[in-house]
């Protein structure tokens, strides 16, 4: 055995590169993937309103940009954990030049007109509110289609029927 590392190590390295190679070629593609599923979806916008005037619009490209990380999420009252990637609301209303102690709510409004009430204090705690636009990684609306492509998720529940779907709007009031 030895003789035969001495006589093919270098046809051995050269196997081992060839391979590692391989995998990394293989994440690149991945990758590549995932962002040509996501770009279909890349111009749907979510608006932020201050007493229902608009102060800021973002694509989901942007909200990607800007802060988007990821969180594992349990849903069927905690059975089932999912990673979901997203921005808090914490990272993406803290940062607007708007005076936030004065409104003590942000209302988050769907595309059917329904509106849905967060104390301020809950969204703006680090890491708990996401706006979402990947779960597992697929874009939202492959994941499921009744969910539209953005949605507000707490990520202190453990139930899938608490999310905000089909968001539109969100109203700091």
């Amino acid at each position: 055995m030895n003789r035969f590392l001495r006589k093919n190590k270098y046809n051995l390295f050269l196997l081992v590169a060839f391979i590692v190679v391989l995998i990394i070629i293989g994440f690149f593609i991945k990758a590549k993937i995932d962002d040509i599923n996501m770009a279909k979806y890349d111009n749907n916008i979510i608006i932020i309103k201050g007493n229902g005037d608009e102060i800021k619009s973002f694509s989901i490209r942007e909200l990607k940009k800007r802060a988007g990380s990821s969180k594992e999420v349990y849903i069927n009252n905690g059975l089932e954990k999912v990673k979901v990637e997203g921005v808090s609301l914490e990272k993406l209303v803290g940062n607007l030049d708007y005076n936030l102690r004065e409104r003590p709510v942000i209302s988050i409004e769907d595309t059917d007109g329904n509106s849905n009430r967060f104390p301020m204090s809950v969204a703006l705690e680090v890491d708990r509110v996401y706006l979402v636009y990947r779960i597992d990684g697929e874009p939202v609306i492959e994941y499921n289609p009744s969910y539209g492509s953005l949605v507000v998720i707490d990520t202190t529940t453990k139930s899938a029927n608490s999310w905000i779907t089909n968001v539109k709007t969100l109203n700091i009031q």
